[in-house]
């Protein structure tokens, strides 16, 4: 950004003042794209990985296209960094959504288990510092969505990357995690490079000063590490084992114990609130009462005489 001139940034900010298309021009840049999605039993028809710009005709034809999502299979080509099994590519369901601007995105589905124990929020990949952008707003807005979220060199705002001496969240500033970062209610955890020379590490120090006392837990700053390799670290793998073999138990264990608790505290006012019938009231004309070995009957199954 040092290096723009007055004019570029007039270009950037002002043409059109938008913050869509701001963000649009300072983040959305896709890499060539290694997979291609192909139209089942229809090899010649293909699209790359990255937006599909073409408009279409009407909407019957997108929701055509929408009901039919399911005809598409991924083929990686030989740039695919992921190291592949033919199982696990069945378990991958490409398909499109369309914008608002009649745009169409490929996406991809991983099935998971039917019935997890729980979810974990972690964008990773080409998209670790900008994924963490839907991960905070996601996890900030729907507290029980998941009960982790892995912050992979994330960044406080978008305008505070372009501009490292920004120190409050501008109107145009699409992407403000810092704003939203403490009302996650599930643990965090934090992983940047000390040498990130795309997302300062700073980003990451100040946003684990923004999580909630409640829901932090042991950040990982990677010395040495940088943007693009930090995953080459061995320290990266044993903080998330730790996370899903330690922490994440230890959570949930803490939860059901509240939830017992609570159970309680709801049970004892309700207990005290029911009358203790009288003694009278639990004996019966038609049964004498025995205690050891006198005979008690009660005084209503008498008549007076002897």
């Amino acid at each position: 950004m040092n290096t723009l001139s007055i004019r570029d940034l007039c270009c950037l900010f002002c043409c059109p003042p938008l913050p869509s298309r701001i963000a649009a021009k300072l983040a959305f840049l896709p890499p060539e794209p290694t997979y291609s999605l192909l139209l089942n039993n229809s090899p010649s028809s293909a699209t790359n990985g990255i937006n599909d710009q073409t408009n279409q005709s009407s909407a019957k034809n997108e929701q055509s296209e929408a009901n039919s999502a399911l005809r598409y299979t991924i083929s990686f080509s030989e740039k695919a960094e992921w190291q592949h099994a033919g199982n696990e590519i069945s378990k991958l369901e490409p398909y499109f959504v369309t914008t608002s601007r009649h745009n169409r995105i490929a996406c991809i589905y991983v099935k998971c288990v039917a019935n997890p124990k729980y979810y974990i929020l972690f964008s990773h990949g080409n998209a670790v510092d900008l994924g963490t952008v839907p991960t905070i707003d996601l996890a900030s807005r729907f507290n029980d969505c998941c009960v982790a979220c892995v912050l992979h060199s994330p960044l406080t705002s978008g305008m505070r990357v372009a501009f490292p001496e920004t120190k409050r969240t501008w109107c145009c500033d699409a992407f403000p995690s810092i704003d939203k970062i403490h009302r996650i209610r599930s643990i965090v955890l934090i992983i940047h490079g000390t040498e990130d020379d795309v997302i300062d590490v700073s980003h990451g120090f100040a946003l684990y000063n923004r999580i909630h006392m409640q829901h932090q837990t042991e950040p990982l700053w990677i010395d040495g590490a940088g943007h693009n390799d930090i995953e080459a670290h061995g320290q990266y793998v044993e903080r998330l084992l730790r996370l899903i073999d330690a922490d994440i138990p230890q959570i949930c264990l803490k939860k059901q114990e509240q939830q017992q608790d609570q159970q309680q505290q709801q049970q004892q006012p309700q207990q005290q609130q029911q009358p203790q019938q009288p003694q009278q009231q639990q004996t019966t004309a038609s049964a004498p009462l025995t205690l050891a070995s006198t005979l008690i009957i009660p005084a209503s199954t008498t008549n007076g005489t002897n």
